[in-house]
């Protein structure tokens, strides 16, 4: 059974990533879609669509099963997405790794 549609369950303009990581479902899997401002190593100011796989180690099996087997048709979908991460917990959430994905 692979996904077939899609719930918006949030949008923002907060721009805050603590407040962003701090909605993810502890239990449950999401695919996040998010446009991250940074400021790059060289000083200039970049903008990335980020593809996020949110498959936390809590949630059930049969759910991050799912999700992995849906993601890469909904990424198909998704125009513009430039880095595509994956992350099972908070610790992997962690902005420092996330920007360095990002600034290559």
């Amino acid at each position: 059974h692979a996904l077939t549609e899609g719930i918006v369950e949030t949008t923002s303009n907060d721009g805050n990533w603590d407040n962003f990581t701090g909605q993810l479902p502890a239990q449950g899997c999401r695919y996040v879609v998010y446009d991250l401002s940074f400021t790059s190593e060289d000083g200039g100011e970049r903008s990335k669509i980020l593809f996020i796989v949110w498959a936390p180690d809590s949630a059930k099996i049969k759910e991050k099963m799912l999700y992995a087997s849906s993601k890469d048709a909904l990424k198909k979908e998704l125009s513009g997405v430039q880095v595509e991460y994956q992350a099972t917990g908070p610790d992997e959430l962690e902005v420092g790794d996330i920007l360095a994905k990002c600034d290559r």
